[in-house]
């Protein structure tokens, strides 16, 4: 996730998930994110708080995707 104030950014926050099963082949296809990337990951629940505290009360944000 990006914040931004305008145009300008103003921080950035990465995080894996990992989703409690086996990822489809063809997402690993599309996003380059394996089981093994996940593996030591939190899982969603662990996460949330974590976004909402970067979010804030912003609304000047952008969800990113990094193909590997």
């Amino acid at each position: 996730m990006v914040r931004f104030t305008g145009e300008r950014e103003e921080e950035r926050w990465t995080q894996l998930i990992n989703p409690g099963c086996r990822i489809p082949g063809l997402v690993s296809q599309l996003t380059g994110i394996t089981d093994a990337m996940v593996a030591g990951s939190p899982g969603i629940q662990e996460v949330l708080p974590k976004v909402k505290d970067f979010v804030g009360e912003d609304r000047s944000l952008a969800i990113t995707s990094v193909l590997i």
